[in-house]
């Protein structure tokens, strides 16, 4: 009695973890298909044409020809939450994980200094030694800021003060090295329709401090 109720509730658990795997799967699929129906749509008036390339269910990457964009390349990589098994996923939302974007550009002409914006809380972010610690008042209670030179890194945050939001940016890194920028955040619709405008605007003024002396 006791081995047939064993073996009915690994059969159970067994149908139910298959369930729910099954249930994320087609989930991250749909979430992957309104995400790059709202990316399609933000890149059109800067390129008609986009790189497409499936990592699965919990990611797809985009590449974009220069077209009207600041950058002789980007490449735009989605990685969604692992919903399709479902201990993992419950472990990544006890953590506050979320949907992410991961933005790599090489900007036209490479900047003439660096600088890494991340989240407090990030673990294990390298940063070279002669970096200097940059203090701003918008930005300080929930970034570490760190820059080659920072009155430039300065100036350059303070343009972007209204379009980088804290709340749903865990990294931003510019660089005289390739990749030139890094940039990582949540997806949601808001950040999705503001991305294209809000690269071209970091791409401008980078070039523009790039050139000052």
């Amino acid at each position: 009695m006791n081995n047939n109720l064993g073996f009915t509730s690994i059969v159970l658990l067994a149908f139910f973890f298959v369930f729910m795997y099954l249930i994320g799967r087609r989930e991250n699929f749909k979430r992957q298909r309104v995400i790059w129906n709202h990316l399609s749509n933000a890149i059109k008036p800067y390129s008609k044409k986009v790189g497409f390339k499936s990592l699965g269910s919990s990611a797809f990457q985009l590449s974009v020809p220069r077209g009207k964009l600041p950058f002789k390349q980007l490449e735009v990589t989605v990685l969604l939450l692992d919903r399709e098994n479902l201990i993992h996923y419950l472990i990544l939302k006890s953590l506050k994980r979320r949907d992410r974007a991961v933005v790599k550009a090489d900007f036209k002409v490479p900047p003439d200094f660096s600088v890494e914006v991340y989240q407090r809380k990030m673990k294990g972010v390298k940063i070279k030694e002669d970096f200097k610690d940059v203090k701003l008042k918008a930005y300080s209670d929930m970034f570490q800021i760190k820059a080659s030179n920072p009155g430039k890194a300065m100036n350059l945050l303070i343009k972007l003060q209204k379009n980088l939001v804290k709340e749903t940016t865990e990294k931003f890194s510019v660089s005289n090295v390739t990749p030139h920028l890094i940039y990582v955040c949540h997806v949601n619709e808001q950040t999705i329709r503001d991305l294209l405008p809000f690269l071209t605007r970091v791409g401008k003024a980078v070039e523009k401090l790039s050139v000052e002396t």
